[in-house]
């Protein structure tokens, strides 16, 4: 694979044709924000970065540069590393501890390049607290979870894009608490689970494919926690309780339910499918901050809902009048060209065609009126953004 034109100020080499056979007597001799390149092998042990924030690189790829560990965890980040710290092309195998078999990060920052997570064991397979994780390429596959869940982070940053997150006996793909997190161009591999839980968390997933329900969870008094979907496919519900939800140019494979939500709650553009009913929303009732006194309940459906598409649905609105022929929501086939493979281009005549939102703002990236489906929008699956 390609890599910077950065030299190297260390190589690692297992047979002994380098400055080092081991990565970790490489960072022990190692200086901060040096470059550590490490020739393709297994290497049988455990790698901590000891505070030191350096770029470790693989010569090769994830495919034939492994750190085969022996228990513990794979990897550790947690000792203050800061921005500048990142692997490229690894797989990190063998770990078991309970929390972060494969990655630990606890108040630091890392950044993963062309990094795949196998044959891994413990209740998380990535842990961060209070860390930033940067994923790009990544794979999660053949991880065995205790009820987990593939990535967890409390208090911090995940970022990734390119990612694969195949939960196999897992909870979650994706459990993230009192942070930010920004999901692009992924997938979610959880079936029945699961795939993410955000709780008291802010961020975006767009241009993925989730397979397996999405949990949104904030608090009483953080109304304004906005999750976005956008240009996504989910099959599974989609929940919110407080905060509030955006979802936007995207097809929903299963019910949207929001309840307590104090702040406007939009489903746009959207072709909603597989459920008995489609939309619903919950009572709100608005405690008062200062006093803890529970205020009249008000707003049955604090919704916006326009410009969506009901494809054999047979409830639209499962607490009230039918959305249908109202806000320019309508219902039909969206003539998707292979549903079951996530194809989801709509074929000639589709009714999703230019029956999005007219405003200019969400045009498609082609100038046109806005599609309704993943490919609408100036952030279509295709592009844009």
């Amino acid at each position: 694979m390609d890599h910077e034109t950065v030299l190297a100020d260390w190589t690692v080499d297992c047979r002994g044709r380098g400055d080092f056979p081991t990565i970790g007597e490489a960072i022990a001799a190692a200086e901060p924000e040096q470059v550590i390149d490490v020739r393709p092998c297994t290497y049988s042990e455990n790698v901590d970065f000891s505070g030191k924030s350096l770029t470790i690189r693989s010569t090769g790829d994830s495919s034939d540069t492994i750190i085969q560990a022996d228990g513990g965890t794979v990897v550790r980040v947690a000792s203050g590393e800061g921005d500048g710290t990142s692997m490229t092309g690894f797989t990190l195998s063998g770990g078991t501890d309970t929390t972060g078999a494969g990655l630990y990060v606890d108040f630091s920052a890392i950044r993963l390049e062309d990094v795949l997570f196998t044959d891994n064991r413990g209740s998380y397979v990535v842990a961060s607290e209070s860390g930033d994780v940067e994923m790009e390429n990544v794979s999660f596959a053949g991880n065995s979870l205790r009820s987990g869940a593939l990535v967890y982070a409390v208090r911090g940053d995940i970022v990734a894009h390119d990612t694969s997150f195949e939960c196999d006996n897992g909870a979650y793909g994706l459990y993230t608490a009192h942070g930010s997190a920004y999901i692009d161009e992924s997938s979610f591999g959880c079936g029945a689970a699961e795939s993410n839980f955000w709780n008291h968390t802010v961020g975006q997933i767009r241009r993925s494919v989730v397979d397996g329900a999405i949990v949104i969870e904030s608090e009483t008094d953080h109304y304004d926690d906005v999750i976005a979907i956008e240009n996504s496919i989910v099959h599974g519900d989609v929940s919110a309780n407080y905060g509030s939800l955006l979802v936007r140019n995207s097809v929903v494979d299963g019910k949207v339910s929001v309840t307590n939500t104090y702040t406007l709650t939009t489903i746009e553009g959207t072709i909603l499918t597989g459920a008995t009913c489609a939309i619903s929303s919950a009572l709100v009732v608005i405690p008062d901050t200062d006093t803890g006194d529970t205020a009249v309940p008000a707003l049955v459906e604090p919704f916006v809902v326009r410009n969506n598409l009901f494809w054999n649905v047979p409830r639209s609105n499962c607490v009230g009048a039918d959305y249908v022929g109202v806000d320019e929501n309508i219902e039909g086939d969206p003539l998707f060209a292979d549903f079951a493979a996530d194809d989801v281009h709509t074929g000639p005549g589709s009714p999703a065609v230019d029956a999005g939102p007219e405003d200019t703002a969400y045009q498609d990236i082609d100038g046109t009126r806005n599609d309704i489906g993943v490919y609408g929008g100036h952030g279509s699956m295709e592009g844009g953004w």
